[in-house]
């Protein structure tokens, strides 16, 4: 879930802001981690020794690209990489703190009717094939958050969500009613697909810590470390149709997610066919399974170490950086704080760390490397106990206190008014109602 670059939001924006939200933090009154830029150059050096990627048993490689979409409905920080570092209240979050779907909806008709079909409920869509996003004669997306155009995924993942709302629509007649009923099944899917996806067994609830007053926020532990686990699990490429059912006729090759290579799922540009996913790729639509993600762990692909941006073109140390400039706290302290297991050196991977760098990390680790340290040690397959408490308890909590959610409005409603099984739903069914179909 990688951030833009800020020159691109500069010259093309992110729409007219939507209502204020802000950051804040989840436990008060830790002291910052104590690791400084050094420490932060020491441990992206030895994370670059060991790029590449551990493929996932479990996770659908879709799951990646969801996560992502999610973060860009809960939060968009679009501080300059090199401004000096602020309190997290006093930082702005150009995204409301509600799984709203603010990035898919903007303002609503009323005011940015240029996301919708005139005098219909409906959404934008782009004109020819494939079908893709609308674009203006520049190219750029007419949506939401331009965040989700960064990658050819993302791109044809918010188009799904809009053909969801749009096949809704017509059914229902009625914007409101049909972006409440989108809203119902987004939410369903993040409380009984996405999070037991990601945390496994590592958290079920209650919730104890993320308990707002008022208008929910966005902790940074959870928006600059732990929600940043999706980085993890990004492959350097991917196979985007489906695979042919004679098992003696080869597959075809997989898409790489940067450039150099041609064609690539680089975003920010009109789909062409060469660059259309098969969802059944991406998630479990079909007998033969879809590809996986990579682990949740200390690996990262190599790409991710030179993305393009001027200022800093390795995610890793972007993050670690972000990390330092919010004052988040060590692994260690916040998971004392929160009554989590201890991490000791060899869980840490330290081993290639040089003195004194090695014995300051290992007494303060940075939080989002700690994250990532104890889903490994886990196995990869899922977030370990401080992650995925953190995670648990902001993704739920933002659905608990949201006073128009169904865990609200009727908490005993389940998927079923749109066919398949009374009960069940998933981003699968998503996809096949989306593209027409009926749910599983």
């Amino acid at each position: 879930m990688g951030p833009v670059p800020l020159d691109h939001l500069a010259r093309h924006g992110a729409g007219p802001d939507p209502p204020p939200g802000h950051f804040g933090v989840l436990v008060p009154g830790l002291e910052p981690c104590k690791a400084g830029v050094p420490d932060v150059d020491a441990l992206v050096k030895t994370m670059l020794s060991r790029k590449g990627i551990d493929q996932s048993v479990t996770i659908p490689a879709g799951f990646t690209y969801l996560g992502q979409f999610i973060d860009h409905d809960i939060t968009f920080d679009p501080t300059s990489f090199g401004a000096r570092a602020r309190r997290p209240r006093r930082t702005a979050n150009r995204r409301t703190p509600r799984l709203d779907l603010d990035s898919l909806y903007g303002g609503g008709p009323a005011l940015q009717p240029y996301l919708y079909e005139k005098d219909t409920p409906r959404l934008l869509l782009g004109k020819g094939a494939p079908l893709d996003l609308p674009r203006n004669h520049e190219n750029v997306a007419l949506i939401g958050d331009r965040r989700n155009d960064e990658n050819a995924i993302i791109s044809q993942l918010h188009l799904l969500f809009a053909r969801f709302h749009n096949r809704i629509a017509d059914d229902l007649g009625s914007f409101e009613r049909a972006r409440r009923r989108v809203l119902r099944h987004y939410h369903w899917i993040v409380l009984n697909e996405y999070l037991p996806m990601v945390l496994g067994d590592s958290w079920k609830g209650p919730r104890e810590h993320f308990r707002p007053k008022g208008e929910p926020f966005i902790p940074v532990e959870f928006s600059g470390a732990a929600f940043r686990f999706g980085h993890s699990m990004v492959r350097p490429s991917y196979g985007i149709r489906a695979l042919p059912l004679d098992p003696d006729q080869p597959g075809l090759p997989a898409v790489p997610l940067f450039p150099p290579l041609v064609p690539n799922l680089q975003g920010f540009r009109a789909l062409e066919e060469i660059r259309r996913i098969d969802w059944e790729r991406f998630f479990k639509l079909a007998d033969r399974g879809p590809q996986t993600a990579s682990k949740i762990d200390t690996r990262l692909p190599g790409p991710l170490f030179e993305l393009p941006f001027d200022d800093e073109p390795a995610l890793a140390r972007r993050t670690l950086l972000r990390g330092i400039k919010f004052g988040l706290p060590s692994g260690q302290t916040l998971a004392h704080a929160l009554g989590k297991p201890a991490l000791d050196e060899k869980a840490l991977r330290l081993g290639d760390v040089p003195e004194p760098m090695r014995e300051r990390l290992t007494r303060s680790t940075p939080l989002w490397y700690w994250i990532l340290c104890e889903a490994e040690k886990g196995g990869g397959e899922q977030l370990g106990p401080l992650g995925a408490l953190i995670v648990g308890e902001v993704l739920t909590g933002l659905i608990e206190t949201d006073p128009t959610s169904f865990v609200n409005r009727d908490p005993e409603w389940e998927p079923g008014n749109l066919g398949g099984t009374p009960g069940t739903f998933s981003m699968a069914s998503l996809v096949r109602y989306a593209q027409g179909g009926e749910p599983f």
